[in-house]
């Protein structure tokens, strides 16, 4: 765990970032769900694995969160980061939501960061209250593994999409196996529970 003093106003925060130990990363690299290949992402395919009542839906990623809206499929939750297999993108997903539903936030590759989680508790609190107006994340470094504290903290009706490199898109919902490995992880980087919202 690492931590850096950031100034805000008159006073010091101390801001905590946890990192994925390197024991851990041949684990993560495996799809944590059911993978649709490239060449079969449809709408149909897509929308087959979201039935059910108050899903909660989490894009994740640049790729994903534009392929949803392209389908037409709103997601509760948006988290992007402007680079798509390594590389800058020439324009950013657009969001149109609510400013106060739209976070910045800060999370270095391999870690996560308290900032970072704040705004993931933010977020359900706000699709809690409202879930039919979406919210968005837009992070300054890597957005890769905020897969986790969604996946640990959020409601077993939830379902997180997001790409795997090369493959295509993981489904994944919030409960059993997947729970506990985020869980697990998430304790294995120092992180004992979500943070309290900032």
């Amino acid at each position: 765990m690492h931590s850096a003093v950031l100034k805000k106003g008159r006073s010091l925060i101390l801001s905590r970032s946890y990192s994925l130990p390197e024991s851990l990363k041949d684990t993560l690299r495996q799809p944590f769900g059911v993978l649709i290949p490239d060449s079969q992402v449809t709408k149909e395919a897509v929308s087959s694995k979201l039935v059910g009542r108050n899903r909660i839906i989490v894009s994740v990623g640049d790729r994903t969160t534009e392929r949803m809206k392209q389908m037409h499929i709103f997601s509760n939750l948006e988290i992007v980061d402007g680079v798509e297999k390594r590389q800058i993108r020439d324009s950013l997903v657009s969001y149109s939501g609510d400013k106060e539903r739209h976070f910045k936030v800060n999370n270095p590759a391999g870690t996560l960061t308290d900032e970072a989680l704040g705004a993931v508790k933010q977020s359900l609190e706000l699709i809690t209250a409202d879930p039919k107006k979406s919210v968005r994340i837009d992070i300054e470094g890597e957005e890769d593994l905020l897969t986790l504290p969604i996946l640990a903290f959020f409601p077993e009706q939830t379902i997180v999409l997001y790409g795997q490199p090369n493959e295509g898109l993981v489904i994944v919902g919030a409960m059993g196996d997947a729970k506990d490995l985020a869980r697990k992880t998430l304790s294995e980087m120092g992180v004992r529970s979500q943070p309290t919202a900032r």
